[in-house]
Parts: C-alpha cells; structure tokens; sequence
C-alpha cells in the first residue's frame, strides 16, 4: 500500500509561504492553497487516510521511484518517523534567494529567475513571474516549534545564501537541542561550505545534498550563473574537511540535456570519493523530460525556451542535445 507517514509527522513551508506534505509533493491545479495559520493537519491527515489505499496524483515522484526499482521519499519517511507523535520534520524554504537561474528551475525558487523574467518581458517564458507572498521575516518565529524535531531540512533558493538559515540552526544550537537534530540542506555548491563546519559539529547529524547535473560546459549550460571551477572545488573541499556527523552527496538529476552523458558527473564523483545518487527524472516542466526531443509537443515547447535562454545568455542549445 502507497500510506506514507509524512502526512502526519512532515510539513513544507515553500517560499511563497504555502504549505504542502512534502517535497515530492506536485500540487495540482485546482488544489486549494493552504497557509501555516489554516488547518492544513486536516487536510494532511484525509490525504494520508486516502494513501493508505491509493496512490495520490500529487505522489506521482514517489509512485515513479518505486516503479522504477528505487528508494522513494516514502519508504524513508516511513522508516524514519514510525511510531512518533507530531511534526518532526520540517522542510523550511525561506526565501527564492539564488545566484542561479537553472532551466529546470522557475522564479518561486529562485530570484535570479525572477529578474531573468522581469529583465526581458518581450519573451513568451514558460514560467510565471515571481509570487509576492513571502514569509522570511516570520521564519525564527516558527523555530519553536522545531525544538523537538528529528529532522530540520534548508532549501530555497540557495540556504547558504539566505540569512534565517544560519540563525534557525544557531537558536537551535542555543536552546541545547540540536544535538538531537539532523540537518539537511539541499544547495546549489557555489558556497564555501565549510565556513559552517563549526555549526554542523553541533547536530546529531548534517547531510548535504548538492544538485549537479553535469560536469565542465555542460553544468554551466545547464545551471546559468554557475561556475564549474568553483562548485568542484567547493565540493572537493568540503568532503575532505567536513565534520566526523557530516555527509555530503551529489544528487543527478536525469533530463533532456545529460541524459545521454550522465557518465561525466558519475566517473566525477567516483573519482573524487564523494557519494552520488541518480534522481527521478525531470516532471515539471515537462519538455525539460529526458525524452522531451521524441514527443512533437514537448520537442516544441523544449526548443521555444531553450532559444529564449540561448538568446540571454548567448549559448545555443544544440551544443548539448544530440538530435
């Protein structure tokens, strides 16, 4: 049966301050949007009693994963939060706060998409500008209701650069908890991590996952603004400074442009020791899918934005697709 425990003991507060069960969670588009302040435990709980049968629409990462032989969110929420009793996972994305404007990304999670849009309104981008609502300044007031949790997880935006960050994981430090607690953040790499190794000491334990997709050009392509140079070595670095409680990987995710050269980053990692997972697949958006080029529709809408994109920043889009 598809029942998954983050409905019960898991919260996503994203950055535009609405609330969803987890990460993996694709809201769909007559789904109600719900703040902090409404009784989404309702709404959670009936969701989590149809799960114990059904596999949900908005589940379909989950469903994908396990079909595909892989470990999915749900297994592990699963494993994780048997036999507790209220939120002991938190999944706080503060701010779109980003240096990077990544084409699999859109500007809720990133401000540098956001101004990618706002800068060149003459084109017809497939991603809606930047929502207003925003629920940074009221982030440490959330942090009490932490202090008993197992697992408090960063994204964004980039966490390294959003400054709540820091300062949820130095209370937590303060009110003698957090040795209790496992931190996780999901970044972007382009940040000195161990700059925060004398925090991470603190923890129960520190996970951090860097998305990469590729490595060299390609990365670049895929991730605008980045620079592979400086997220290798930052990674590089952290791994071999790291706290003894922390661990870093890199996490691939599968698309229409490294689908066919995932080997690069693979044989990378390898080659540097640094732990490596393959992800499922690009979802959303769709024509970013590994087989976006043999779908007519997807082909089309793949090819509008990429020559959207080529035209920023002066690539071109058939240097990394093989047709």
């Amino acid at each position: 049966m598809p029942e998954c425990a983050i409905f019960k003991h898991g919260v996503v507060i994203d950055t535009t301050s609405t609330i969803r069960p987890c990460c993996a969670w694709h809201t769909t588009e007559h789904e109600d949007v719900m703040y902090f302040d409404d009784d989404w435990q309702t709404r959670h709980a009936e969701w989590g009693k149809r799960s114990e049968t059904e596999w949900l629409e908005q589940c379909a990462e989950c469903k994908l994963s396990e079909e595909n032989g892989n470990r999915s969110l749900r297994i592990t929420y699963n494993e994780q939060f048997k036999d507790e009793t209220g939120i002991k996972h938190w999944d706080l994305k503060i701010n779109n706060t980003c240096n990077f404007a990544c084409r699999m990304c859109h500007p809720g999670s990133s401000s540098k998409w956001a101004n990618l849009i706002r800068n060149n309104k003459e084109y017809n981008w497939f991603a809606l500008e930047e929502p207003n609502t925003r629920w940074t300044k009221k982030a440490l007031g959330f942090s009490h209701l932490m202090l008993d949790a197992k697992i408090i997880k960063f994204t964004g935006g980039e966490p390294f650069m959003i400054p709540q960050v820091k300062k949820i994981i130095q209370r937590l430090i303060d009110e003698g908890v957090s040795s209790n607690i496992e931190v996780q953040l999901i970044t972007n790499g382009s940040y000195d991590m161990t700059d925060w190794n004398h925090l991470f000491e603190k923890f129960k334990r520190v996970q951090i996952n860097v998305s990469i997709e590729a490595t060299g050009k390609r990365y670049e392509y895929i991730r605008p603004g980045s620079s592979w140079r400086q997220t290798s070595e930052n990674l590089v670095k952290f791994n071999k400074f790291k706290p003894k409680n922390s661990n870093v990987t890199v996490s691939v995710l599968p698309m229409v442009f490294n689908y066919n050269n995932m080997d690069e980053i693979l044989d990378w990692c390898n080659d540097n020791e640094i732990d490596c997972f393959k992800s499922t697949p690009v979802i959303r958006p769709a024509f970013m899918s590994p087989d976006a080029m043999k779908d007519k529709l997807l082909r089309e809408q793949l090819i509008e934005q990429s020559e959207i994109m080529d035209k920023v920043h002066g690539t071109n889009w058939r240097d990394f697709i093989n047709e």
